[in-house]
């Protein structure tokens, strides 16, 4: 009875995860990583989110707001990913042009 309680939070989370696979292109094991990829951010982001908006961990509104993380989690993470090399080109241009100012004759 213990481990129902202590999953309890987390259910909607998975639900939300399980519902964004019909949604999503991609073999076997692609769709377990976006499941837990989901799972995981509605457990931890939405947890995170829960208390900094200081909800009530048992409310109906917390547990909308794990299922909602765990149904769009996986698209988060994605989008987060194809960021990085833009994110990283941008700094190589930043750096290139300090360089280019504090080096003699701009090279």
């Amino acid at each position: 009875m213990r481990v129902i309680e202590g999953f309890a939070p987390w259910l909607p989370g998975a639900v939300g995860a399980a519902l964004s696979l019909r949604f999503i292109p991609g073999n076997r094991w692609q769709k377990i990583t976006a499941f837990l990829l989901g799972f995981a951010c509605a457990g931890y982001l939405g947890g995170w989110l829960i208390e900094y908006l200081e909800v009530k961990p048992d409310s109906l509104t917390a547990r909308g707001i794990s299922f909602a993380i765990g149904l769009f989690g996986f698209a988060m993470v994605l989008h987060a990913t194809q960021q990085i090399p833009e994110i990283f080109k941008a700094l190589l241009d930043w750096f290139k042009a300090w360089v280019g100012r504090i080096t003699p004759g701009g090279k």
